[in-house]
Parts: C-alpha cells; sequence; structure tokens
C-alpha cells in the first residue's frame, strides 16, 4: 500500500523548477510519484512508506526551494 503526502515549498515559479523538484525526489527509492505545482506551491509525493522529511527537506533546499510543511 502506497501513502500519499502534500508537501508546500516555497521558491517554486515556473514548470523548470516544477521539473527540477520532481526529477530529483522521484531519485528517492521509496517514491512512487512526484507531482509539483508551481501555482499552489505544493509538491504531491505517493511513496512506498512514510517519508523522511529531514531527507526531503535537505535535497529540496539543496536545490534552492523551501520546504515549509
Amino acid at each position: 500500500m502506497s501513502e500519499k503526502t502534500k508537501l508546500i515549498v516555497k521558491g517554486m515559479t515556473c514548470h523548470h523548477c516544477e521539473m527540477t523538484i520532481e526529477i530529483s525526489l522521484k531519485e528517492i527509492s521509496d517514491v512512487l510519484a512526484v507531482k509539483a505545482d508551481a501555482k499552489k506551491n505544493e509538491v504531491q509525493v505517493e511513496s512506498k512508506s512514510k517519508l523522511d522529511f529531514e531527507k526531503i527537506g535537505t535535497i529540496i533546499n539543496s536545490l534552492g526551494y523551501e520546504l515549509i510543511k
């Protein structure tokens, strides 16, 4: 069974931002799918298990964006 999580990410402004986050988060082994929406400042993540928010935050911050929650 998969788990879906909605994240609030600050700093996305365009399609390129969305794709950058989607590609980077899909590299995490437990992540099944990622859909970023710059207009809503949201990132939907579907994973095999509970997300490691510290790891997700580190990745998002390293890309120049800010994980709000």
